[in-house]
């Protein structure tokens, strides 16, 4: 992808050191790759989604769940979180490197799960319905309608306490949050106002009023992005609608009529949302939206994918938009994707149009040792060979879910290994150019003199990356 184009280098590591290569240029010549259209990654879908570097996850709402696939190649669904009272929903989330948190839109307690092995762990319980979640810093912060209170915890556990809204119950009922660096904002749906207060308290600001209904609200340190729905169906109306976090005017950035918008994502220089149909005859069959529009408002807004069935959450990351949309009746959900290079042009996914694998994010762990060839030096610390040769690779790459490949020699300084996507064989290049060389070794004799081996507990320190 273009924007993949930078400086890199490669770091093998193990649990007892690590080696740094030298910094090589990478550049992108050719064009993207398109591929044919939107993806289905899991055929169950639900209310929220969000993605990190690894992991897609979402939540079922009413039918209970929480679940997650690889965002670099989708396949296999994970459970992290199944029903465990009749009344448990999990809503909307929040996503970090390795945990996830969620609020329970029935019940109103806020759970904690780890991707990993950590099982989930109730965190708090509100005393009346929780509609959103964030997270700023250490803190997590949610919504309680019922009760006007905006509500903070640390994401360890422990006590929750109350933002002061300065208004009584049922004269105010946040629903939306989102935070930046300096305040808290949320969108009020009683008073149809969207507010900010400076994190941990302090005077409220009103940065727009009159708004009509108010289903999510987002910033980016900058600007604070809402949605509108104004009227009454079948005459309502979507606005996509931002302001500065210092005041000022509120801008419309876009309008879709007859429509429910039901959340969006910052993701310079585009706003992503979704909206769904209301009271019109092609509700039944899907006729929801997923719609992009410069965030900067120099722009027009676009139906990137329509007729979609209860388009809900939204989530972004380097190459896709995802989407998740929720079930009814017979129709289950799912969870979509869409290359955000593919958005240029309008999709229109047709009811039973699926589709699945992995056409254009086959990612394999290719480790390459760079080099200079102006003799830079390279220093090493720790034990630079992985304990127990191959067989020691072979703990490491399952500990990731795949294969073992093979392993890369440094001559005679180190060693690391090379892991590949289950039933994928991977491939091995060389950089090119004068700064950069690659020196691979003898991986299958490698391979045969570690079958033997009893191979270690992998360790959360053994790790391949670039930076």
């Amino acid at each position: 992808m273009p924007d993949d184009a930078g400086l890199y280098s490669v770091v093998v590591s193990n649990t007892q050191g690590s080696i740094v290569s030298t910094v090589a240029p990478l550049s992108v010549t050719g064009a993207p790759p398109v591929p044919i259209g939107p993806m289905m990654i899991a055929a169950k879908g639900g209310v929220d989604v969000a993605v990190n570097g690894s992991a897609v996850v979402w939540t079922g709402g009413g039918s209970g769940f929480v679940h997650a696939t690889s965002s670099l190649c989708p396949g296999r669904v994970r459970s992290i979180f199944e029903r465990v009272g009749s009344d448990d929903a999990p809503w909307r989330l929040v996503l970090t490197d390795s945990l996830v948190f969620w609020c329970d839109g029935n019940n109103g307690s806020i759970w904690r799960a780890g991707l990993g092995s950590e099982s989930q762990v109730r965190l708090a319980q509100s005393a009346n319905m929780v509609y959103s979640i964030t997270r700023s810093g250490s803190d997590l912060l949610w919504t309680d309608p019922a009760g006007a209170n905006l509500q903070v915890m640390s994401v360890d556990g422990g006590r929750v306490s109350d933002y002061a809204l300065r208004a009584a119950s049922g004269t105010a009922a946040p629903n939306a949050v989102a935070v930046d660096d300096r305040n808290v904002y949320w969108n009020d749906v009683s008073q149809q106002t969207v507010n900010e207060m400076p994190l941990g308290g302090g005077p409220i600001t009103t940065l727009a009023s009159g708004q009509g209904y108010l289903s999510a609200i987002a910033t980016d340190g900058g600007d604070v992005f809402w949605i509108s729905v104004v009227g009454a169906a079948p005459n309502q109306t979507t606005y996509e609608m931002k302001t500065s976090r210092n005041g000022g005017t509120p801008q419309q950035l876009a309008t879709l009529p007859t429509t429910f918008g039901a959340a969006l994502v910052v993701d310079r220089p585009y706003i992503y949302w979704t909206a769904q149909a209301i009271s019109t005859p092609t509700a039944i069959v899907g006729s929801g939206s997923l719609s992009r529009v410069p965030a900067d408002g120099a722009g027009v807004s676009e139906v990137v994918v329509g007729e979609l069935m209860f388009p809900a959450g939204v989530a972004t990351d380097t190459h896709f938009v995802y989407w998740i949309e929720d079930s009814l009746g017979p129709f289950r959900g799912r969870v979509m994707r869409l290359a955000k290079y593919r958005v240029a042009e309008r999709l229109v996914m047709g009811r039973g149009r699926m589709f699945r694998g992995c056409r254009t994010m086959l990612k394999t762990l290719i480790v390459v040792a760079i080099g200079s060839a102006s003799c830079v030096t390279t220093t090493f610390t720790g034990n630079p060979k992985v304990p127990h040769g191959a067989a020691g690779c072979r703990a490491i790459c399952a500990s990731y879910e795949m294969d073992l490949a093979g392993m890369v020699a440094l001559g005679e300084y180190s060693d690391g290994c090379i892991c590949e996507v289950p039933g994928k064989r991977a491939s091995v290049a060389g950089a090119s150019g004068p700064a950069a060389v690659a020196v691979m070794g003898d991986m299958a004799n490698r391979s045969e003199q570690g079958t033997d081996v009893t191979p270690p507990a992998a360790s959360a320190g053994d790790s391949l990356r670039t930076e």
